[in-house]
């Protein structure tokens, strides 16, 4: 996988930073579209990319999320395949993943009828050379009993906490914000790299992202989060439905699951603030489903309205962080 990667998920919602031009501006045009692109509207992998022997008529546009399923799966980054040059073959474990590739579509076609049953997952579980010997942890005895959990509270009840949490009455009263602080792009292959960035967002839909760091656009995605997103959350997603708990870190939270356009989403409310402090989502790639999250940490109160100093989107192929030094608003653009 390539330094910076090419965005196949994003509608013209945020900045997108391809190379040549690191540098860019755009306007929220609302949500995600759909993960992947219909076939028949993008380049096959196969003829896009001489060195992709196994998956050749998936859409060039998957092969980043599909190379992010199996260093996932492994434990690994992009380098215990391949090269500097990506396209090499110099590597013996690149020819051993094609092998394995091969052999995982034959048990799925032979045993399941096709159906995606058996992943690189499966196996793997975070480890480059699978585990063949069961740990004792496992054992049936020893496995803990549920702790009895309190009953779950109403969407509604979750929404109004969030809102009353965040300080949407204030947020209101706002025109306009200018985050400014440092972004850092972090891949495992190479050592993380810092930059400073400079987000200004005005009502109703306009934002502008500005940095010299160049990044998978799909990082910015959820940075309308910190102002032009948290009063229009219900009507992002109209089914919100809550559907558990889940730990994040120590932070005990409230999971909801809404759709947005053509993409399900998992939210993450802290029962103890009443924050949004994750959203998750599974990229659909041919070989598995791929997680990403974006974690909203640090808040500050700033004109009654609080605001998250710590976004950090994760997938297998980088982490992208935003720490924010200086909150301001109703201010203008900087020139």
């Amino acid at each position: 996988m390539a330094e910076s990667s090419q965005s196949n998920r994003i509608s013209g919602s945020v900045a997108a930073y391809r190379r040549p031009n690191p540098r860019m501006l755009a306007e929220v045009a609302g949500g995600l579209s759909a993960p992947g692109v219909a076939q028949s509207q993008t380049p096959r992998a196969g003829d896009r990319y001489k060195s992709v022997r196994v998956l050749t008529d998936m859409p060039a546009t998957m092969i980043i999320p599909t190379m992010a399923f199996i260093s996932n799966s492994l434990g690994v980054t992009c380098l215990h395949c391949h090269t500097d040059a990506y396209e090499s073959d110099e590597k013996p474990m690149k020819e051993k993943a094609r092998e394995m590739i091969r052999l995982m579509r034959a048990v799925n076609d032979a045993q399941f009828g096709g159906r995606r049953m058996v992943t690189c997952q499966t196996c793997h579980n975070g480890r480059a050379v699978p585990r063949s010997t069961p740990l004792i942890e496992n054992s049936g005895w020893n496995q803990p009993k549920p702790a009895p959990q309190p009953p779950l509270p109403a969407i509604a009840t979750v929404l109004q906490r969030y809102t009353a949490a965040l300080g949407v009455e204030a947020l209101a009263r706002l025109q306009t914000q200018r985050l400014t602080g440092t972004v850092t792009r972090n891949s495992g292959r190479t050592p993380p790299v810092s930059e400073r960035f400079e987000l200004y967002q005005e009502r109703p839909r306009s934002l502008r992202l500005a940095t010299d760091l160049s990044h998978p656009p799909e990082a910015d995605v959820e940075l309308p989060m910190t102002f032009l997103r948290p009063s229009t959350l219900q009507a992002r997603y109209p089914n919100l439905h809550v559907s558990g708990r889940d730990t994040i870190g120590t932070a005990s939270t409230i999971v909801a699951i809404g759709t947005s356009g053509a993409a399900t989403h998992r939210l993450y409310f802290s029962e103890q603030s009443g924050l949004l402090i994750r959203r998750a989502d599974d990229i659909e790639t041919p070989l598995g489903a791929v997680p990403e999250h974006y974690d909203f940490a640090d808040f500050r109160q700033v004109d009654g309205v609080m605001v998250p100093t710590r976004i950090v989107w994760s997938r297998a192929d980088y982490q992208v962080t935003f720490v924010v030094a200086e909150i301001r608003h109703n201010v203008a653009a900087a020139p």
